[in-house]
């Protein structure tokens, strides 16, 4: 911009210096010079109004204007050669035909331009009224030309035709284009004109009205050549350039600089000035007085008749348009409900409306042999993000997966959001079992990674169930309820897995209700009993604790896994019982430990979430503390990192009576939800647990999944916070993590859950 703006003003400088050369040389009667410069500056518009053209960005309206003025001002370059030709050759100038007919086509460019300029402008009005109101100006304009410049004398058309049809043509021609600049300033509709128009403008009226009063002063012989009116003439054509210039060059048609008038037919007592002008002339001449009040009575009345038959047009093209708008408003609406009957409004995947209806076609086009796969997708606790973020964080969170989630689907399925956060995928065609487990575990990795929402990073984890037509159910209903008890069994053997649908999975339902009969019926002291898993300080090999976890057996059905039994304790409230119980004999284990083999190893206890809500929690452990007088830094709380997202009052209590017991605490399964390296800084525990699901990747070869591994031990440690990798199954892993510089761990590798007897005799006294 700032280069188009240096050379507006260098072609403004050069225009001006030609304008000062003319007048210098005419002033020292240097005709020659003022020859060549004068057709110098036509060459120079000339070309600036082509440079113009080339910038415009209208070529087919405004750009066919400076074409047109380019020409004019080509044509007065070449009558202007015409004329230094004849000048050399010793013959009078004034008689080159060839110059004639080249100024003669400079009018004829110039009019042209103004009238294309004008109906560009005027080209929306009502042509009715626009003929209207040119016809009287011209037939005002002519007679007050008649009565004033030619004092009623018919002998003027004489004086027009004595040199010749092109100056006659010229005359009528300047009087066109003056005429036309009246009608465009007096009647155009805009109530402010743009600068570049007013250039144009100014410099086509002083062509215009310089070039009149040539004939005239050349008709009665007192034309002087290299004259102020050569001067207005070559300055002329300098405005008119610029003019073409200012709108491509500068892009600046913003400013403006006049207010006329804004209605055509309503300013018609402005047309009194014409008798008015006559009269302060001529003086007062009552016919002529007559002449001028009958044409404008003529055109009052007209134009009144003109207004009041578009007032009407209007009235009925407004009408018009409403009920398009209307129609096209009904269009829309529709458009969107129908949009709206087959999509979700969210995340703008298709609904549970479309999939059913999409399943049930696709199962009855499937050929012999055809596999109909179907996944049932659900977010892993996302009631928390919810509750604790707000739901527009939730929105947003569901729109993301959903487009990760479709970027897996589009090759391949029909994707659907059910609702909540609830998704559905059909694939239909010859797959594999390989192939589904494919896409499924696609699905699993675009969705795990790091959602930013806001200043909030997540880390969304799913459980997906699948399910196979005609394997696993011959109808729809059966195959998506299916899909569905796949999807739960995912959830419940931890989370970012998929599951394929087995019928098994029908009677864990049932053996789910058992299973809380059972709860309520289990003797604690004889059903239930705490194994151990050591910890150790993976760099100096050594043991530094325990976790302690619990297990049932059954008289009736044996052993059942914790991943079946805590879920329903979970939901019965029973987990209290459970919670006071384990932490009464992991403290009395840790107690003998210590004190009989004189260590100091740490005891880690799950606290489950509906523990931390119960009032009566901290007493409870303040109590065991009390009463068995030891020392409360043997315990280590381990709580879910889903906890974390509740409100930070309450936690940062919760966490600050823990540290007033000396009871230290370890965030568990870390990195394996929502939760992110910002709560290192965020809340006062002790240690975190990195979840065995990031531990599993390092043998993965997985440059970006040690990166990360090594981010989380570095800014713990930086901070003080002790980290311990669980889930440590190979000796791969082990020596990755030690390389890290992750300093304890536990898992199969390092050491399996045993009971207390086995624990003390494998662990504590081998490693004394």
């Amino acid at each position: 911009m700032e280069n188009r703006k240096r050379t507006f003003i260098v072609l403004l400088v050069l225009g001006l210096t030609l304008i000062g050369a003319y007048i210098f040389f005419s002033y020292l009667e240097k005709e020659m010079a003022c020859n060549l410069i004068s057709i110098v500056n036509a060459a120079a518009g000339t070309g600036m109004l082509l440079y113009g053209y080339y910038l415009s960005s209208f070529k087919k309206s405004i750009g066919r204007v400076l074409l047109l003025y380019a020409l004019g001002c080509f044509f007065w370059m070449l009558g202007d050669i015409f004329w230094l030709m004849a000048h050399l050759r010793g013959r009078d100038p004034g008689e080159s035909l060839a110059g004639i007919y080249a100024y003669t086509g400079t009018n004829i460019f110039l009019f042209s331009a103004v009238l294309l300029f004008i109906y560009y402008q005027f080209k929306k009005w009502k042509s009715m009224q626009l003929v209207l109101d040119a016809v009287t100006l011209a037939v005002m304009s002519a007679f007050l030309v008649w009565i004033t410049f030619f004092h009623k004398d018919t002998g003027w058309a004489t004086l027009l035709l004595q040199d010749g049809w092109s100056s006659a043509l010229s005359i009528v021609l300047d009087f066109l284009i003056c005429f036309g600049l009246l009608v465009m300033f007096y009647f155009i509709k805009n109530s402010r004109i743009p600068l570049y128009i007013l250039l144009m403008s100014m410099g086509v009226a002083s062509f215009s009205l310089a070039d009149l009063y040539y004939y005239y002063v050349y008709a009665n012989a007192q034309y002087i050549p290299n004259s102020i009116l050569d001067v207005v003439y070559i300055a002329s054509f300098l405005p008119i350039a610029l003019g073409g210039l200012w709108k491509p060059l500068l892009h600046e048609d913003t400013l403006f600089v006049i207010s006329p008038a804004k209605t055509a037919g309503k300013t018609w007592y402005l047309l009194f000035l014409f008798p008015l002008t006559a009269f302060l002339v001529e003086g007062f001449h009552a016919s002529d007085f007559f002449h001028f009040i009958l044409i404008i009575a003529m055109y009052k009345i007209s134009s009144d008749q003109v207004r009041s038959a578009s007032a009407k047009e209007d009235l009925y093209r407004k009408e018009m348009e409403i009920n398009l708008l209307l129609e096209k408003r009904v269009e829309e609406q529709y458009g969107e409900l129908v949009f709206l009957a087959n999509h979700d409004a969210v995340t703008q995947l298709k609904n549970r409306r479309y999939f059913v209806k999409s399943l049930d076609e696709a199962l009855q086009e499937a050929a012999h042999g055809e596999t109909v796969a179907v996944f049932f997708v659900d977010l892993d606790r996302f009631k928390i993000i919810n509750d604790t973020l707000g739901h527009d964080v939730g929105d947003k969170v569901l729109i993301e997966i959903s487009r990760r989630m479709q970027d897996c689907c589009q090759d391949h399925g029909v994707l659907a959001r059910l609702g909540g956060d609830e998704f559905a995928v059909f694939l239909k065609g010859w797959y594999s079992r390989s192939e589904v487990s494919r896409v499924a575990g696609e699905i699993i990795d675009a969705c795990s990674k790091t959602i930013l929402v806001k200043e909030h990073k997540l880390h969304v984890t799913i459980s997906l169930g699948i399910a196979f037509y005609p394997h696993d159910a011959d109808n729809r209903i059966a195959l998506m309820r299916n899909a569905d008890v796949a999807m739960y069994r995912a959830k419940a053997q931890g989370y970012n897995r998929y599951v394929f649908y087995d019928p098994f999975f029908v009677e864990s339902i049932g053996k789910k209700g058992e299973i809380e009969v059972m709860l309520r019926k289990a003797n604690m002291e004889q059903d239930f009993e705490l194994y151990y898993q050591p910890q150790f300080d993976m760099l100096e090999d050594r043991l530094i604790g325990a976790e302690a976890l619990i297990s049932w057996k059954s008289s009736e059905y044996g052993y059942i896994s914790p991943e079946e039994f805590i879920p329903v304790a979970e939901e019965i409230n029973y987990i209290i019982q459970i919670g006071k119980w384990v932490m009464n004999e992991a403290i009395n284990q840790i107690i003998q430990w210590n004190t009989t083999h004189d260590i100091n190893l740490k005891m880690g206890i799950n606290i489950s979430p509906k523990q931390l809500q119960d009032d009566e929690f901290l007493g409870i452990l303040k109590n065991l503390i009390d009463r068995e007088s030891f020392c409360s830094a043997w315990i280590d709380a381990e709580i879910t990192e889903n906890v974390l997202m509740e409100s930070d009052n309450r936690i940062n209590g919760i966490f600050e009576e823990l540290k007033g017991m000396q009871v230290s605490v370890s965030v568990d399964d870390f990195g394996s939800g929502y939760s992110s390296l910002g709560y290192l800084n965020k809340f006062p525990f002790d240690r975190i647990k990195i979840d065995q699901s990031l531990i599993r990747e390092l043998a993965e070869e997985n440059t970006n999944a040690t990166q990360v591994r090594k981010a989380i031990i570095s800014m713990a440690e930086a901070m003080g916070i002790g980290v311990i990798a669980e889930g440590v199954e190979t000796a791969e892993q082990f020596d990755i993590l030690k390389s890290l510089g992750c300093p304890q761990g536990q898992g199969f590798y390092l050491g399996r859950p045993v009971s207390a007897k086995e624990f003390e005799e494998m662990f504590i006294r081998n490693h004394s």
